[in-house]
C-alpha cells in the first residue's frame, strides 16, 4: 500500500519536475556564466540575511538570558561564509562539475531503481526507463570526473541533461498512465 502512494505521490509532480528540469535546463544551456553569477550573489546574499537574523536572534536572547546561544555562531559562520562565496566564487566554480555529477549519479541510481520497482507492478519490462537511467549515470560520471576543459561547458552539459531528464519525465508519466 505504501508503495502504491510513494507511486502516486511521485506522479502527482511529475509534470511540475518536467516543467522545472525544463526550465533550469535551457536557462543553464543558453546563459551558463549569468545563471553562474546570479547563483553566487543568490548563495551569498542568502547566506547574508540568514547569518544577520541569526545574530539578530542571538542578541535578542541574550537580553533574556546571560547566555548565548547557537545563533551567535551559526550567523557568524554564516556571513563569513558568504563573504567566501563572494570573493572565492572562481575556485568554488571548478568543483561544480563534481557536485552536479554527484547529484545526477544519485538521481541517474534512484531513477533505476524506481523503474526496477515500477517493473514489479507492470508485466512488462521498461526499457526506455532502464536506458534513461543509466544515460543520467553515464552523464553524472563524465561530469563527476570532468573531461571538458571549460567548466561552463561542463555547465551547459548539465543543461542539457536536465532537458532530457524533463523529457524523460514526462515519458515516465505517460507510460504509468498507459498502464494502469
Amino acid at each position: 500500500m505504501e508503495k502504491v502512494i510513494a507511486m502516486q505521490t511521485l506522479q502527482r509532480y511529475a509534470w511540475l519536475r518536467a516543467l522545472i528540469y525544463l526550465v533550469f535546463g535551457i536557462s543553464i544551456f543558453l546563459f551558463p556564466r549569468a545563471i553562474f553569477q546570479f547563483s553566487v550573489y543568490l548563495i551569498s546574499f542568502y547566506l547574508l540575511i540568514s547569518g544577520g537574523l541569526n545574530l539578530i536572534t542571538a542578541f535578542r536572547l541574550r537580553r533574556q538570558s546571560p547566555f548565548y546561544t547557537s545563533d551567535l555562531t551559526s550567523g557568524f559562520f554564516k556571513i563569513v561564509a558568504a563573504l567566501f562565496v563572494l570573493l572565492f566564487a572562481r575556485g568554488i566554480v571548478s568543483i561544480l562539475p563534481l557536485f552536479l555529477g554527484m547529484l545526477l549519479l544519485v538521481y541517474g541510481v534512484f531513477k533505476f531503481i524506481q523503474t526496477h520497482n515500477h517493473r514489479q507492478f507492470v508485466n512488462v519490462v521498461p526499457w526506455s526507463g532502464f536506458i534513461y537511467s543509466i544515460l543520467i549515470i553515464i552523464a553524472g560520471l563524465l561530469l563527476l570526473f570532468n573531461p571538458f576543459r571549460s567548466v561552463l561547458l561542463g555547465f551547459q552539459v548539465f543543461g542539457v541533461v536536465l532537458i532530457l531528464m524533463s523529457i524523460g519525465e514526462i515519458i515516465d508519466w505517460w507510460q504509468i498512465q498507459h498502464n494502469r
